[in-house]
């Protein structure tokens, strides 16, 4: 079951830092939601995520920063 981490955990023995998002056993994934350190990713969450990451990858590439806004053209004060 995919999952998005939301704290640091060890799960089956391997680290995984907050914002990963492992594939791992059922059992284990309704556990650590039930603990609230996990939550589970549906495949619109996942699709949403590769988009988010795709486009800062895109402003990165051509020297933008991530939270600019877009350059509009305009006349600067």
């Amino acid at each position: 079951m995919k999952i998005m981490v939301l704290r640091n955990v060890f799960i089956g023995g391997k680290f995984f830092a907050e914002g990963e998002r492992p594939d791992v056993a059922e059992k284990d994934a309704k556990t650590l939601i039930a603990m609230k350190k996990a939550r589970a990713l549906t495949a619109g969450d996942a699709e949403a995520i590769e988009k988010a990451l795709r486009e800062d990858s895109e402003k990165a590439l051509t020297g933008k920063p991530a939270d600019a806004p877009e350059d509009k053209g305009g006349k600067r004060k």
